[in-house]
């Protein structure tokens, strides 16, 4: 994610827009590995664990490399708001498809 924000950044200072990449987030405890975890799992694991760090400054976007069901982004965007950050919007490069239950055979 952060690659992916330096070089958006870098573009858009080559097309005269002022941006730069820095990163806020960092964990404020061991999370479990959100491979395996549900959705209610993921968002449970997440609450709380993310703090921003770093003085306050122009509106964020916030930058994750895939979307699974994105408690990530939830956690990122109230971390940075309660950091006293204005969080614009997020960008991802690829989201999953989020995959239902089959139904019982019978």
């Amino acid at each position: 994610a952060m690659r992916l924000a330096s070089g958006t950044a870098r573009r858009l200072r080559s097309q005269g827009v002022e941006a730069h990449s820095q990163r806020l987030l960092h964990p404020r405890r061991t999370l479990a590995d959100q491979s395996g975890l549900t959705t209610q799992q993921r968002a449970a694991n997440l609450q709380g664990a993310l703090v921003a760090r770093g003085a306050t400054g122009p509106p964020i976007l916030l930058v994750d490399d895939v979307m699974t069901t994105g408690a990530t982004l939830v956690e990122g965007a109230r971390a940075l708001a309660a950091g006293g950050h204005l969080v614009l919007g997020a960008v991802v490069i690829a989201a999953t498809t989020r995959r239902l239950p089959r139904p019982a055979a019978h």
